[in-house]
C-alpha cells in the first residue's frame, strides 16, 4: 500500500469538519425560523385577545330593605323604549340650550352637554343662533330661566316642545316673560365608546331644531 500523504488526510479532516459546521449551521437556522414564528403567533395572538372587551355589566334587583333578588347581565346598549326617557332628555336639552345662568362656569358645561345631544343640521342651526344672541354677551344684562311646559310626540322622530321662560336683572328684578314652541328632530344612535357613552348614554339625538317665540 502506497504512504498516506499528511496533507491529504489533512485536506480531508479540514472538509469533514467544515461540512458539519454547515450542516449544525443549517438546522439552527431552521430551528430559530421557527422559533420566530411561533412567537409572531403568540404577539399576535396577545394582541387581539387585549383587544376583546372583558367587562361584563350586571343589573342587580334589589327588595326594600337591599337584599339581591336578582342578578342578570345587562343586556346591550341599544334605543330607548321608555319614553319618560325621551322626555326627560329633551327636556333637559331645551333647559340647557336656552338657560342663561350668572354662573359663566355652570352655563359653559351646560352648553357642553347641550352639544352632546346635537348631530347634522341641529348643530348648525344652534351655531348660528348662538352668533347673533351669544348668552355670554346677554348674560351681563339678564338671565334666562326656561320651563317646559309641554311635550308631544309628532311621530316616531319629532316632537314638539312648548316653554315659558323669565327673564331677570342682575339684582333678581323680573324684566319679563315669554312664550315659546319648538320641533326637534331626534334619532337614536346607540353610544359605542366610552367617551359617547359617558356623554350621551341613551344615544338619544337632536338632529332637526325650529323654534320660534310665541306673540
Amino acid at each position: 500500500m502506497p504512504e498516506s500523504n499528511p496533507y491529504i488526510a489533512a485536506k480531508g479532516e479540514w472538509n469533514r469538519i467544515h461540512l458539519e459546521l454547515l450542516r449544525d449551521r443549517r438546522w439552527w437556522q431552521a430551528v430559530a425560523g421557527v422559533e420566530l414564528l411561533i412567537v409572531l403567533v403568540l404577539a399576535g395572538g396577545l394582541v387581539w385577545v387585549a383587544g376583546q372587551h372583558k367587562t361584563v355589566p350586571y343589573v342587580v334587583e334589589v327588595d326594600a330593605l337591599g337584599a339581591a333578588r336578582a342578578v342578570r347581565p345587562a343586556a346591550p346598549g341599544g334605543a330607548p323604549t321608555d319614553e319618560r326617557l325621551i322626555r326627560y332628555q329633551l327636556t333637559a336639552f331645551i333647559r340647557g340650550a336656552r338657560t342663561i345662568l350668572a354662573d359663566r362656569v355652570a352655563m359653559k358645561r351646560a352648553l357642553e352637554q347641550v352639544y352632546a345631544y346635537l348631530r347634522g343640521p341641529a348643530r348648525t342651526v344652534l351655531d348660528e343662533y348662538y352668533r347673533t344672541n351669544n348668552p355670554f354677551e346677554i348674560v351681563k344684562s339678564y338671565t334666562v330661566m326656561p320651563t317646559v311646559t309641554s311635550l308631544l310626540p309628532l311621530s316616531d322622530r319629532s316632537w314638539q316642545v312648548r316653554w315659558t321662560e323669565e327673564q331677570r336683572g342682575r339684582d333678581g328684578a323680573l324684566l319679563g316673560k315669554s312664550q315659546w314652541e319648538a320641533v326637534l328632530g331626534v334619532t337614536i344612535v346607540p353610544p359605542t365608546t366610552q367617551d359617547a357613552i359617558e356623554a350621551n348614554p341613551f344615544g338619544l339625538y337632536v338632529t332637526d331644531l325650529r323654534w320660534t317665540k310665541q306673540l
